[in-house]
C-alpha cells in the first residue's frame, strides 16, 4: 500500500512539472505584452525574481515562448532563460538561450537544419536559421558566453528521454542571423508574420481610448496583470 502511495505521488509530481510549465507561459505572456508597451521589466507575479525578455517562435514545430532573465533552476521551471553573461536575445552578438529537455525545450530535437526561428525583443525581430545541431559533454566542452559574432544558442540536456535528469550531455542547437533588407527591416518578419496572438494589441486600444500616454498604460497593465495573476500564480510557485 506504501508503495502504491508513492508511486502516486511520483506520478502526480510528474504531471505537474509540465502543467505548470505550460500554465507559466500563459500567464507570462501577459507580463511580455507590458514590456512591448513599454514597461521596464515587468514582473509576471509580484514576488518572481525574473521578467521577460524576448519571445521565441518556431512557426514549423508551433512553437511560441515567452523567455526570461536568468538561467538558474527556478527561472528555467516557468520558461526558456537567457544567460545574462550573453548578449541579450535579439541584440547582435551570440545570445545564449537554455531551456528543460522534457518541457520547454522539448521541441528542440524536431529542429532540422535550415529551420528558421524568431526572436522578438521590445523593439522589433530577428530572424535566424539553424546552422547545426551537435550533442556535447560538459564536462570537456564549455559554450562561450561572450564568442565573436552574431549567432544565437539553444541549450537543453541530453537525451531527451532520459529517465534521470542532471546528465553531463547537452544538446545544442546553433542559429545565425538571416540579416535584413535594404530598408532595415528583417526579411523574416516581412516574409513570415504569423505570430498566433499580438498581446500588445489590448494596450494600443488603450492608449487611442484614454489618451494616456504608452508608458502610463503599461505599468497599468502591468498592475492589471499582477492583480489578476496573483492568486493563481501563488499556487503555481508553490509546488
Amino acid at each position: 500500500m506504501a508503495l502504491l502511495v508513492v508511486g502516486f505521488g511520483l506520478g502526480l509530481h510528474g504531471a505537474w512539472i509540465p502543467l505548470k510549465a505550460e500554465l507559466a507561459q500563459w500567464l507570462l505572456r501577459d507580463a511580455w505584452a507590458a514590456a512591448r508597451a513599454g514597461a521596464v521589466a515587468p514582473k509576471p507575479w509580484p514576488w518572481a525574481d525574473t521578467f521577460p525578455v524576448a519571445r521565441i517562435e518556431m512557426a514549423r514545430l508551433d512553437v511560441n515562448q515567452i523567455v526570461l532573465a536568468g538561467d538558474d533552476g527556478r527561472t528555467l521551471a516557468f520558461g526558456p532563460g537567457w544567460a545574462p553573461a550573453s548578449s541579450a536575445p535579439g541584440q547582435g552578438g551570440h545570445s545564449v538561450i537554455s531551456g528543460h529537455r522534457d518541457t520547454h525545450f522539448a521541441w528542440l530535437q524536431g529542429l532540422r537544419r535550415g529551420d528558421v526561428l524568431r526572436v522578438e525583443d521590445r523593439h522589433g525581430v530577428r530572424g535566424y536559421r539553424v546552422s547545426e545541431t551537435r550533442v556535447v559533454d560538459s564536462r570537456d566542452t564549455r559554450i562561450v558566453l561572450d564568442a565573436a559574432g552574431e549567432q544565437l544558442t539553444l541549450v537543453t540536456c541530453w537525451p531527451f528521454d532520459a529517465w534521470q535528469a542532471g546528465g553531463p550531455e547537452r544538446y545544442v542547437v546553433t542559429a545565425v542571423p538571416i540579416g535584413t533588407d535594404s530598408s532595415g527591416t528583417d526579411r523574416i518578419a516581412a516574409a513570415d508574420d504569423k505570430a498566433e496572438y499580438n498581446e500588445t494589441d489590448e494596450i494600443r486600444a488603450d492608449v487611442s481610448e484614454t489618451g494616456d500616454r504608452p508608458a502610463l498604460v503599461a505599468r497599468s497593465a502591468q498592475h492589471r496583470v499582477q492583480r489578476a495573476t496573483s492568486a493563481r500564480m501563488r499556487a503555481i510557485t508553490s509546488w
